[in-house]
């Protein structure tokens, strides 16, 4: 089974993710595209534990966390406005700032919009072709070295030949 793919519209978007729950679902169907398996023991079979959004382990109980290793891990802002602040980033060049997604979402402090913006970066990079002191690229054109492919619907992965790159991040090295 594959993954589930991401909204391409706005209109999109907000059908698909109205709800925690159509967000909870996408993220289960993301990390576990052939179904559940257990990390600990591999055992298919879960349940969901009432008003906790963990999966516990038929076999073993494990408990798991459907945002466990992402970014999303322990936070407190609802998953609709993480999944809001996702599409914003990826689908806005040449970027977007905290100042706007704090506007966007209706967030009360800076802080967590600055937050949120930076932890999709981080998440958005792509460490194999990444690496320390060569130039990056960020799936979804939040910023790239090589240019942008996220607009007109092309690959992330390679330079398009119609828009130079004009974003760079002060954190990054540019060489």
């Amino acid at each position: 089974m594959t993954r589930p793919d991401f909204p391409r519209t706005l209109a999109e978007f907000q059908g698909r993710f109205a709800s925690e729950a159509d967000c909870r679902r996408y993220l289960v169907a993301c990390r576990w595209p052939d179904g559940f398996r257990c990390p600990r023991c591999g055992e298919p079979d879960a349940y969901g534990l009432a008003g906790r959004e963990l999966l516990q382990c038929r076999a073993c109980r494990r408990q798991t966390s459907v945002t466990a290793g992402t970014v999303l891990h322990r936070t407190h802002v609802p998953l609709r406005l993480w999944f809001a602040a996702a599409y914003l980033v990826t689908t806005h060049t040449p970027g977007f700032s905290a100042a706007q997604l704090q506007r966007q979402l209706g967030l009360a402090r800076y802080e967590t919009a600055w937050t949120m913006l930076h932890k999709l970066r981080r998440a958005m990079l792509r460490p194999e072709r990444d690496g320390p002191g060569q130039k990056g690229r960020a799936v979804g054109a939040a910023w790239c070295s090589g240019g942008f492919r996220a607009e007109h619907g092309r690959d992330p992965l390679g330079p398009c030949p119609r828009h130079p790159c004009p974003i760079r991040t002060p954190s990054r090295p540019t060489s």
